[in-house]
C-alpha cells in the first residue's frame, strides 16, 4: 500500500471545502431526484406482535448467501424480518419466507435512508407499539454462517435496553450503526421516534456519521433508564476477562491476531512495547549484545516484530537481557502489563476495524467489508481472518474485500483527495 506524504494530506485539506460541495451537490441532485421514485413493496404480511428484525441492504440482483443465512436465522428464531432494499433484486418473491416486509427505495441517504423508511413505516402502523426488541443491521458486514445464530440468540435475549455489537470511542463513544439491539420502552419513547421523523437524509459521508451514527447513540443514550443500559457486546471489558482467563498460549495466539497494516492507524506491536516497559521501569542496557534492536517508529518495525519479538517469550527474554546480573524480569507483571496495552489498543479507532481478527475468534460474526478500502487492513490481516471461517464462506468474504482495495491506491484527483479526508 502506498504511503502518504505530507503534502497529499495537505493537498486534500485544503481541497476539502471544494470537494465536501461537490458532494453536497450531488447529494441534493439525488434528493430531488428521490421526489419522483416511490418505494415499492414487494412483500407485505401482517404483524403479531413478536421481535423484529430491520435490515437496511444495498444489493442488486440477488441477496449474498451471508444475508440469506441472517434473514433465515432471525425467521427460525420467530422474528418479523423487515428488509429495506436500496437497490432493485431480480425475483424478489423468492424472499416470501424469509422476509416478512420487503421493499425497494430509490438509493439516496445511505443505510440511515433505508433506516428512517423501516422505522416510520413500523411508527405509522403501530407495530412498534407493541414490538418487545427490534435489531437494526445493515449489509456493509459480512456476517459469518457459522456464528450468526448464537450472536443473534445474544442479541435478542439480552436485558440490556441498547445493545450494540462494537463500541467506537472516536470523536465520541457510540454504538456501530451496522447492528444495534434496542429494547421495546426505547422504542415506543417520543424521543427515539422523533429522532427518526426528523432525521434529514443525505448521502454525504462525514453528513451521514454525524447526524446518522453519532447522533442516533446519543438519542439512545438519552431514552435509556441508566447509564449502563447502553453498552456493546463486544465491549472492552469482554475482551479484557477474554485476556485475562487465557493461559499465555492463548495470550501468544491473540499476540499473533492483532494487526499487522500500518497504512492509516496505530496498532499493537511488541517492539513499541519493549520501549515502553523500558522507560517505565527504568531498564537500562547492560552492554550485551542483543537480537533485537528498537528504532521508535521504525520502517522496520514489522520486520522486527515478526522475526525478533514475534510472542510474548521472545519480549520476556529481551527484557531479561537488559537487567543486570542474574535478575529475571517478573512474568506475572509482564502478563499484566501486556494485557492492559492490548485492552488500550483494542479501544482505539473503530474497534470492529481496529481488531477485525480477535473480534472473529472471540465470536463476533461480523466482520466490516471496507477493512481494506479504509487501509485498516493488509492482505497478511485478511489471511488470518479466512483461515478462521468455514472454506466456503472464506472465500466469499475474500472476493468480496479484494472487490474494494485500499482507497489510497485505486482513486485519483478529487476523489483521492476526497477519501484521504474521509468524504467519500
Amino acid at each position: 500500500m502506498a504511503t502518504f506524504s505530507i503534502f497529499q494530506h495537505i493537498l486534500a485539506a485544503l481541497s476539502y471545502p471544494g470537494n465536501y460541495s461537490r458532494l453536497f451537490a450531488m447529494s441534493e441532485i439525488a434528493r430531488v431526484k428521490s421526489w419522483t421514485k416511490p418505494t415499492k413493496v414487494h412483500i407485505s404480511e401482517p404483524y403479531s406482535g413478536q421481535k423484529i428484525l430491520l435490515v437496511a441492504l444495498y444489493q442488486k440482483g440477488a441477496l449474498r448467501e451471508d444475508v440469506i443465512a441472517v434473514l433465515q436465522s432471525a425467521k427460525d428464531k420467530g422474528a418479523y424480518v423487515v428488509a429495506v432494499n436500496s437497490l432493485r433484486l431480480d425475483h424478489p418473491e423468492e424472499l416470501q419466507g424469509i422476509c416478512d416486509l420487503y421493499v425497494e427505495r430509490y438509493n439516496f441517504g445511505r443505510d440511515f435512508g433505508s433506516y428512517k423508511w423501516g422505522f416510520l413505516y413500523l411508527i405509522k402502523q403501530k407495530i412498534l407499539d407493541e414490538c418487545p426488541r427490534l435489531i437494526m443491521m445493515n449489509d456493509s458486514v459480512f456476517y459469518s454462517r457459522k456464528r450468526v445464530s448464537s450472536f443473534l440468540d445474544e442479541m435478542y435475549r439480552t436485558e440490556i435496553e441498547v445493545l450494540g455489537a462494537t463500541e467506537n470511542f472516536e470523536i465520541n463513544h457510540h454504538l456501530g450503526s451496522f447492528c444495534i439491539s434496542i429494547s421495546g420502552n426505547v422504542l415506543r419513547s417520543k424521543r427515539f421516534q422523533s429522532y427518526w421523523k426528523r432525521y434529514v437524509l443525505s448521502d454525504v459521508r462525514p453528513a451521514v456519521i454525524d447526524r446518522g451514527e453519532m447522533k442516533l447513540s446519543k438519542t439512545l443514550m438519552r431514552c435509556v433508564s441508566s447509564s449502563d443500559q447502553f453498552c456493546a457486546l463486544y465491549d472492552s471489558n469482554r475482551y479484557r476477562e477474554f485476556l485475562r482467563q487465557s493461559d499465555n498460549a492463548g495470550l501468544e495466539l491473540v499476540i499473533g491476531m492483532t494487526r499487522t497494516c500500518e497504512q492509516t492507524a496505530e496498532r499493537f506491536s511488541l517492539v513499541t512495547e519493549l520501549g515502553d516497559i523500558e522507560e517505565t521501569y527504568s531498564l537500562g542496557l547492560v552492554g550485551e549484545e542483543n537480537d533485537v534492536q528498537i528504532e521508535a517508529s521504525s520502517t522496520n518495525d514489522l520486520m522486527q516484530t515478526r522475526m525478533g519479538l514475534s510472542k510474548l517469550g521472545d519480549l520476556y527474554e529481551a527484557l531479561n537481557a537488559r537487567l543486570v546480573g542474574d535478575k529475571t524480569f517478573d512474568q506475572s507483571l509482564l502478563r499484566e502489563y501486556i494485557i492492559a496495552s492490548l485492552v488500550n489498543n483494542f479501544r482505539q479507532h473503530s474497534q470492529i476495524h481496529q481488531n477485525a481478527c480477535i473480534l472473529v475468534y472471540m465470536g463476533l460474526p461480523i466482520i466490516k467489508l471496507d477493512c481494506l478500502y479504509r487501509g485498516m487492513l493488509n492482505m497478511l490481516d485478511v489471511d488470518r481472518i479466512l483461515d478462521l471461517l468455514e472454506p466456503g464462506e472464506a472465500a466469499d468474504l475474500q472476493r468480496m474485500l479484494y472487490a474494494r482495495p485500499f482507497g489510497g491506491d485505486v482513486l485519483f484527483g478529487w476523489k483521492r483527495s476526497a477519501f484521504l479526508r474521509g468524504l467519500i
